[in-house]
């Protein structure tokens, strides 16, 4: 049972498994590596669409998490299966390159990055 609890607590708070932190507006960002490229930006257009929805909650803040290069991607990918981007609770997991300067996630199969971040806020 102990295991169990902290599989499930790894999952969900993953927060200190990130060698970096960057804290921006409702928006707290950990990487593996240092964070390239405008990423102000595209969070503020991401608040910005978001907000134009009917369920956004102006009082909730997002953890998002860059798990390129970082352990716990694969560790997900076991408990939830494969995906470029995923929501839990107040938790975005964006698993593929984030590139902010080109507003790009992932490299073969790219995605907008604002879109996919928006997307995943109003989940």
């Amino acid at each position: 049972m102990f295991f169990l609890i902290v599989v499930i607590t790894l999952f969900i708070y993953p927060n200190h498994l990130f060698a970096h932190h960057e804290k921006y507006k409702k928006f707290s960002i950990y990487s593996g590596q240092p964070i390239k490229g405008n990423y102000r930006l595209i969070l503020d257009r991401s608040l910005e669409l978001a907000g134009k929805s009917e369920i956004f909650d102006a009082t909730y803040n997002y953890d998002i998490f860059l798990t390129e290069g970082v352990w716990y991607k694969k560790y997900a990918e076991t408990l939830s299966g494969p995906s470029l981007a995923r929501s839990i609770d107040n938790n975005i997991l964006l698993n593929g390159t984030a590139v902010f300067i080109k507003n790009e996630l992932g490299t073969s199969n790219k995605r907008e990055l604002m879109q996919t971040i928006t997307h995943e806020m109003v989940h």
